[in-house]
């Protein structure tokens, strides 16, 4: 899948991800393969979507706002 970064920066990340606990990593051949560990970081996630969402929301709301007001 492409993330629009260069390999070794996505690898180094990745690696990251995995050190801290949040990824789980198998390799086959020569691919890494890299899964979510638990699904309460999936949780975590969309709760961050979310909350991103809704402040984006809020900025739009309040640009309007000014534009009227």
């Amino acid at each position: 899948m492409a993330v629009g970064e260069k390999q070794p920066i996505t690898s180094y990340h990745l690696n990251l991800l995995k050190r801290s606990g949040i990824l789980e990593a198998e390799k086959r051949g020569k691919w890494m393969y890299y899964r979510i560990r638990t699904p309460k970081v999936i949780s975590l996630i969309e709760n961050a979507d979310e909350i991103n969402y809704l402040s984006i929301r809020k900025d739009e709301e309040d640009r309007m706002f000014l534009r009227e007001g």
